[in-house]
Order: C-alpha cells, then structure tokens, then sequence
C-alpha cells in the first residue's frame, strides 16, 4: 500500500469500499468521518493523491470532493463568518445541503 495510506481508519475505509459493498461502504466512512471528520483535514493530501490516482469508486470519490471543499471552507476563518448576499454563512449551506455531521462539526468549531 502507498505510504500512508493505512494511517487512518477513514483512508482505509474509502480505499476498502468498492461497487459491490459501496452502500454499507458508505455508512461506515459516514460513521468514521462523523466521529473524526479532522481526518480529512490531517490527511487531506493522502486524499487528494488517493482521487488522483482514482484509488476510490465513484460514490466514494463523490462524497471525499465534497468534504474536502467543506473542510477548506472551515479552514479558513474568514469565510466561515462571511455571509453571503443572502446573510447566510457556510454553515446555513451546508445544514441546507444536508451535509454529514463531520462537516458540520468542522464548520462550527
């Protein structure tokens, strides 16, 4: 395996599921992201490096893009409190867009 690759549950999860088990796959990377959604954020270019070496199945691969662009909005402070023209901040769109608690917690922290 690429080095690195096996330091997080999360990666290993991702890397494990395939199209045949790709339902419960999902549930457990939600389970484990929701419980450490920072392992996206601390290992966010062993993620990138897994999609650009397509290492996930699509629904996988879906769902990692999204809460890396959730974990880069929450990692800067400055948008995080900048609202939108509709006073509306990335928190508002992520509940709307009903986004994995991980996401959330990474949002609100």
């Amino acid at each position: 395996s690429e080095e690195g690759m096996d330091s997080y549950p999360l990666i290993r999860a991702c890397l494990e599921t395939n199209r045949l088990n790709l339902s419960s796959g999902l549930e457990v990377i939600n389970l484990l992201y929701n419980a450490y959604p920072e392992a996206i954020v601390n290992a966010q270019a062993l993620f990138r490096r897994g999609i650009d070496n397509s290492r996930f199945v699509n629904g996988v691969e879906d769902f990692i893009v999204q809460q890396l662009r959730y974990a880069a909005q929450a990692s800067n402070l400055q948008l995080v409190r900048t609202q939108d023209g509709n006073g509306r901040l990335p928190l508002h769109h992520a509940l709307e867009e009903d986004a994995p608690l991980g996401a959330i917690k990474l949002l609100v922290q």
